[in-house]
């Protein structure tokens, strides 16, 4: 009877543990099938409920990735630190725990978190970007007096932003319950799904009622941020994968953002904003297996910038733009590393002066994603953290600005929104005149050697205040650097030049910037000098069978003179070509002269003769195929006539040259020295 009794005992035990294991197999599975189908907030549930059975380091890592799917950093930041083995952690987790923690505003840990990750994934280019920012947090609070923000009437516990400007206005994308939608939400976090509203403006930074876009364009998925052409006749808009009533989705069974095109209704004559939309089209790059988003268009709906995920991207999501030509949309370009990091780039904004303002959490800042704004360059785009208060530790996105680029909004889910997402207000104040004439900014320069690009100390960089017409020199320090103050609402010409090398030079001009400590966006590249190098002098003319020289032929030979004394050291020898036409004997002999007289009027302007040698090469060393008896035009003829000096030696010194004066306050630069634009020194670095 006991033997009965005890297997009676364990067959129970053996029913109860299989129970239990059974329902606990089952609570992973559910909570496994969840968190793959991306129904998060579900997936938080069952496994906070098997956790609480079970704790588990692997358990406490899974509820982290939701909530930072969910983008809740508070209990992102709770959950990785319920993690007793961190060993456990991958360098992924290290980055997000430490986003999760800079999001919060508690830098200092979240130092340590990325400084493992640095450890853990050195090739992770994102990661400097962050300790940096750390590093530099009070560069992003300077002149923060000049932004004032507000959050708008419009916002409510639920989302708002994507701000567009529209008619009298602003549209944008809100989660808020609308009468007469489906009940159903969405399962990533089981909030209503997105519509756009207009909101037309009333007065003191207030807007009227809201009227929600008709249901052409609202639909029962995610409608979200939109641009429009100047006059308001054409949208281009980001929507989930759905389009006439069927819903696409990609080979993982995932539901992609694709954009959508629309026209107004025109011949609604009583229709008022927001319009009756028709001709509904795809964007033609949309794709089942990619997402495209974030339109911006130019004034025309000829450019469009946009977000995308698609093959070519350097990161999660990047920046791309298309044009339209020949009445079809470009191949899209990806937008490159001026723009594109390793993390995600969001929400272009495209002002008409050129600069573009977008969003990004792969490069230094305060936290989240920061906005940032780029402005083209001779080289390409500078780009620069817009500080706060536009960015916080949390995320800020979606930033338009007006055409007088001093008033504008953003979106912010900051820890004082009043919901999800929200939808601020900012304008840049004027400085008082007062205040104007105390500003001085400190400006630097780099001189680089050309060829090598190292940094070039004790050279002489000349700076003329083209309005004053005064002129200083400095010389570069061992950084090959030189700093000054300036004021602003100026305009500079920059000259750096040292023997034996070709000098060079840029215009620039001073504002009043939200930033004092300023740096060119580009350095002055010095070409060291080399034997056998030839520069030539197209404008040297003379009289038809004549050699004597003409006054615009002494302004050209000037140049020669002043290139001669800015390069002590060098020897040249100075030659003169002809066209093919008359004979080779004649043309040898009149080049030769003219060679001479260009000679002795260079010397009378102070330079020694023996830095100098004359030839004349007539037409044996054309540039192009006139030959004798080739038919060419006048334009042909012209380029075979001209002037050279060639460089033969180059000496230590020369005690015979003296120095020109580098600058000329008569004299435009316009054409000689390309305008370079200044960038806080913070944010930038020359590669």
């Amino acid at each position: 009877m006991r033997v009965r009794s005890l297997f009676i005992i364990l067959g129970l035990v053996f029913l109860q543990l299989t129970a239990v294991y059974a329902q606990s197999n089952y609570a992973y599975k559910r909570a496994y099938k969840l968190y793959y189908k991306y129904a998060f907030a579900n997936a938080i549930e069952a496994y906070s409920d098997i956790y609480r059975e079970s704790p588990a380091d692997s358990i406490c890592i899974r509820i982290a990735e939701c909530y930072t799917k969910l983008n809740q950093p508070q209990h992102t930041a709770n959950w990785y630190a319920k993690v007793k083995h961190t060993d456990t952690l991958s360098a992924d987790h290290y980055l997000a725990y430490g986003r999760a923690l800079e999001s919060l505003g508690q830098y200092a840990d979240a130092l340590l978190w990325y400084q493992k990750c640095a450890r853990a994934n050195p090739d992770d280019s994102r990661i400097p970007y962050k300790i940096k920012g750390i590093e530099q947090q009070e560069t992003y609070f300077k002149d923060s007096a000049r932004l004032k923000i507000s959050n708008l009437n419009v916002n409510t516990r639920a989302y708002e932003f994507a701000p567009a400007y529209f008619q009298k206005g602003i549209v944008f994308a809100s989660s808020r319950p609308r009468e007469g939608r489906s009940a159903s939400n969405y399962k990533w976090d089981n909030t209503p799904f997105l519509d756009i509203y207009y909101a037309p403006y009333y007065r003191g930074g207030r807007f009227m009622e809201l009227i929600p876009f008709d249901n052409a364009i609202n639909s029962s998925m995610h409608e979200g941020a939109m641009s429009f052409n100047n006059n308001y006749t054409r949208i281009i808009f980001t929507r989930n994968n759905y389009f006439e009533h069927k819903k696409g989705r990609s080979e993982q069974r995932v539901n992609k953002l694709k954009m959508y095109m629309a026209e107004r209704d025109s011949d609604n004559k009583e229709d008022k904003p927001p319009y009756s939309w028709k001709n509904i089209e795809e964007f033609p790059f949309n794709s089942d297996q990619y997402s495209v988003g974030d339109p911006s268009s130019n004034a025309s709906f000829t450019q469009i910038i946009f977000t995308s995920d698609m093959p070519g991207s350097l990161g999660g999501t990047d920046l791309f733009v298309t044009y339209y030509k020949h009445g079809q949309w470009s191949t899209p370009e990806n937008l490159g590393p001026d723009f594109n990091t390793e993390g995600n780039e969001r929400t272009p904004f495209l002002h008409e002066d050129g600069r573009i303002f977008f969003a990004s959490d792969g490069r230094d800042g305060l936290g989240g994603l920061d906005i940032y704004v780029a402005t083209p360059t001779n080289n390409g785009y500078t780009v620069r953290n817009m500080g706060y208060p536009i960015n916080s530790p949390r995320d800020d996105f979606g930033l338009i600005i007006d055409k007088a680029a001093k008033s504008g909004y953003f979106s912010s889910n900051r820890e004082e929104s009043l919901g999800l997402d929200d939808i601020y207000a900012f304008s840049i104040q004027e400085i008082p005149e007062a205040e104007k004439q105390e500003i001085q900014l400190n400006v630097c320069i780099e001189v680089r050697e050309k060829d090598t690009d190292s940094l070039m100390a004790n050279v002489s960089v000349h700076m003329m205040n083209v309005e004053a017409g005064s002129s200083r020199t400095f010389t570069t320090d061992e950084n090959g650097q030189l700093c000054t103050q300036l004021r602003p609402e100026q305009e500079y010409v920059i000259k750096a030049e040292k023997a034996t090398f070709l000098s060079d030079c840029f215009r620039m001009q001073t504002q009043y910037a939200e930033h004092t400590d300023l740096k060119a966006a580009h350095p002055l590249y010095l070409e060291k000098l080399k034997v056998e190098q030839k520069f030539t002098y197209e404008n040297v003319y003379f009289d038809l069978d004549d050699f004597s020289i003409r006054e615009d032929a002494a302004a050209e030979l000037d140049k020669i003179v002043a290139f001669i004394k800015s390069h002590p050291g060098i020897l040249v020898e100075l030659s003169s070509h002809t066209d093919s036409r008359a004979t080779n004997m004649y043309n040898e002999a009149l080049s030769l002269k003219r060679a001479k007289s260009s000679r002795e009027y260079i010397i009378s302007q102070g330079i020694a003769p023996e830095v100098i040698t004359a030839k004349g090469y007539g037409e044996y060393m054309l540039v192009n195929d006139c030959n004798d008896g080739v038919p060419c035009t006048e334009e042909q003829h012209q380029q075979n006539r001209r002037t050279e000096i060639r460089i033969t030696g180059i000496q230590k010194s020369n005690k015979a040259q003296t120095k020109a004066a580098p600058l000329d306050p008569k004299k435009d630069y316009t054409e000689d020295c390309t305008e370079v634009p200044l960038i806080p020194q913070s944010q930038i670095s020359y590669k």
